[in-house]
């Protein structure tokens, strides 16, 4: 079966089960995840006083690229990532804070975050983040990240999807309509397949900085800020 036809069927299940979001105290893991990175939103205007980058980034990264920073930062670091990857979420959770915190508050780097689904889960979870208003969307990824261990395993992961979508603001009627929404699912396997075709990405995370210099999989925070590092004078 397709993962089209795969998540078809998962999107009728939820419907059918109903209830999934009433509210609980078993909700309370999601809720704080999620809270945690409500302060998460574009960087229109960051301004960084000690740095000269050695050059700018001017790869197109496509008019529907979540652009995580100052769109103007000279340094881009794409990032290909699957939800339910758990090098993935331990990038996010460990090292993405102090990342943050060093070049991209800064105004030094941007992210830009693409979908690369290895299973339904994941293209799942893909679907919901992209279906929250836009200044939720990085929220919605944290949240996913942060709390995979137990969405991504449960046995009714869609309930699991559902109630940190309702926290991050889509209704039931809406979150029933994103996973059943042909236009949704192809923006994020349109992801997964530049991955594969332009940048021949086979694992995640895959980081491209600047468009070419690639680094694979969740390798140790120096080795990572030594290569940004680099772009700089």
């Amino acid at each position: 079966m397709s993962l089209r036809a795969l998540l078809a069927v998962g999107a009728v299940a939820v419907t059918a089960a109903g209830g999934y979001f009433a509210y609980s105290s078993s909700q309370n893991g999601q809720e704080v995840a999620l809270k945690e990175f409500e302060s998460v939103s574009f960087i229109s205007s960051a301004q960084a006083a000690n740095f000269k980058a050695k050059e700018v980034d001017t790869t197109d990264y496509g008019e529907d690229a979540r652009i995580f920073g100052d769109p103007n930062a000279p340094v881009t670091v794409l990032e290909f990532a699957s939800m339910t990857c758990g090098h993935c979420g331990a990038f996010h959770n460990e090292k993405w804070p102090e990342l943050k915190k060093k070049y991209v508050d800064t105004g030094m780097v941007k992210f830009v975050f693409k979908d690369f689904p290895f299973d339904q889960r994941a293209a799942g979870a893909s679907m919901m983040a992209r279906c929250v208003a836009d200044d939720k969307y990085f929220a919605a990824v944290g949240a996913l990240f942060k709390t995979q261990d137990k969405w991504a395993r449960a046995q009714d992961y869609m309930g699991e999807l559902g109630k940190i979508a309702k926290l991050a603001g889509l209704s039931e009627e809406k979150f029933e309509a994103c996973m059943q929404d042909e236009a949704v699912l192809d923006a994020v396997l349109k992801d997964r397949q530049e991955g594969m075709q332009k940048y021949k990405v086979d694992s995640t995370p895959t980081f491209f900085v600047n468009g070419d210099e690639k680094i694979s999989g969740n390798v140790p925070l120096e080795d990572f800020e030594e290569v940004l590092d680099s772009y700089f004078e």
